[in-house]
């Protein structure tokens, strides 16, 4: 869908803009509006029903352009405590750990009586705006680059009114307010189904892979073949010519760290968990001990085995080492005996019935975490080693057509969200014009907050 653009455009004055509409406006937030900080109770506070209550931490993983409803209620008692919000009104973040989201916003728009906590800069309206074009607006990318060229600090930034009273805004007639809000509403609603459909899809996928690698290393590639009773209630039946294991009879879990400061080591690759990607076992990326700062021992690794993570077994951390590596003391080196092959150890350990019993297992203990006597404890379905391999190259082969599909609904989910985005900068800057735009279900403005307006 293309849209075309206004007939006539100005100089917009700021550098970061581009030329705007000729009868637009460009307008700093200090001249349409009052700052205030908002004030509070605690998270103790927090009760299931009564006045909604916009906290800091909400701002970033709750709202996106508008407050409709709200996570958090606090009684009317405590209420008094907090800063009262109008509908209209803008709730900045005031601090935030990247200069990317410091700022961060949301308009108000619930009508009942609501409050916002510590840490929140609310800004409220003087003039005639649309509220939700107002939330587009000041929370856009053009927003959102001006934020990150106020904010402050290092480890923590911060942002503060007296930076946000200069945040520039273009302000359209009321009535293309009324339009841009509602064009916006309407297609990315749109767009955000279509990205849930590829969401969906995507979720599918993954559940197919697992599915069939859980089923490959537990029932095996023959349809027909006899089957036996395992004896292991998670694990079911078995082909009845396997063999089912002690993990103890056929790996060995590697024993002696190593000082990775040693010159020896200190320029291997270093894996951790957060090189490995959750229920793949593909390696995200690696780093050397050197750059890693290692300072405490790690295990010895060999090119071909499999290093699995004992921490939060719900992750699903496992992988086979591309190298003589070392790997993190969270996680174990395993060495495979000659009746089974790494890869096929490999697969089975992300294998759903498998995964299953290590978190049952992890939440005995009071860290969520596998020790070294459940895994070898555990039961291993061992097929012939010719099945092994015949098992190995069949899911390789399935689930790299699974992933490149994974991987093509992963692009078109992020190209439209890069679309939604693109498309409200466009629209609130008006980079597009909008007025002849057909709303497929009309829909009424939103009320307007300022000049007395609530």
């Amino acid at each position: 869908m293309t849209f075309p653009r206004y007939p006539a455009y100005k100089d917009s004055g700021v550098a970061w803009l581009e030329a705007v509409p000729a009868h637009w406006e460009v307008r700093q937030l200090g001249r349409l509006g009052s700052f205030s900080k908002g004030g509070g109770g605690t998270k103790e506070d927090a009760v299931e029903a009564g006045v909604p209550c916009v906290r800091y931490g909400d701002l970033y993983t709750q709202y996106r352009f508008f407050i409709e409803r709200t996570k958090t209620c606090v009684s009317p008692e405590k209420a008094l405590a907090y800063t009262p919000i109008h509908y209209g009104d803008v709730l900045f973040a005031g601090s935030g750990e990247t200069i990317e989201e410091i700022g961060k916003s949301a308009v108000n728009l619930l009508t009942e009586p609501a409050c916002c906590g510590g840490d929140v800069i609310l800004f409220r309206p003087s003039i005639s705006v649309d509220a939700k074009f107002f939330g587009y607006a000041t929370d856009c990318p053009q927003a959102t680059f001006q934020k990150a060229c106020m904010g402050r600090g290092f480890t923590v930034m911060h942002i503060y009114a007296s930076e946000l009273k200069y945040l520039s805004v273009v302000l359209p007639p009321l009535a293309e307010q009324h339009a841009i809000a509602a064009f916006l509403d309407a297609e990315t609603a749109r767009i955000d189904m279509l990205v849930a459909k590829q969401t969906a899809l995507i979720a599918t996928l993954q559940e197919k892979r697992r599915a069939l690698i859980s089923h490959v290393v537990t029932k095996g590639l023959d349809p027909a073949a006899p089957m036996k009773d395992s004896g292991v209630p998670w694990l079911g039946a078995v082909p009845q010519h396997w063999e089912v294991k002690r993990f103890r009879r056929c790996c060995d879990i590697t024993e002696g760290q190593v000082d990775p400061k040693d010159e020896r080591f200190n320029e291997r690759i270093l894996i951790a968990p957060n090189h490995i990607e959750s229920g793949t076992g593909r390696i995200l990326y690696t780093e050397t001990a050197i750059e890693q700062g290692a300072i405490s021992g790690k295990y010895l690794v060999k090119s071909g085995e499999v290093i699995y993570s004992k921490i939060r077994p719900a992750l699903n951390k496992v992988c086979l080492s591309q190298g003589d590596w070392l790997c993190s003391a969270d996680m174990y080196p395993i060495q495979t005996r000659p009746d089974l092959m790494n890869e096929y150890l490999f697969y089975f350990l992300l294998s759903d019935p498998f995964v299953s019993l290590m978190i049952e297992e992890s939440m005995r203990v009071a860290m969520p975490k596998i020790n070294r006597e459940t895994l070898t404890d555990c039961p291993i379905p061992v097929p012939p080693i010719d099945e092994q391999t015949v098992a190995v190259t069949y899911i390789v082969q399935e689930t790299a057509q699974i992933d490149t599909l994974i991987a093509k609904a992963e692009e078109m989910s992020g190209l439209l969200r890069e679309h939604r985005v693109a498309l409200i900068a466009a629209a609130v800057t008006g980079q597009i014009d909008v007025r002849g735009w057909d709303c497929p279900h009309p829909l009424s403005p939103s009320p307007v907050p300022g000049e007395g307006g609530r």
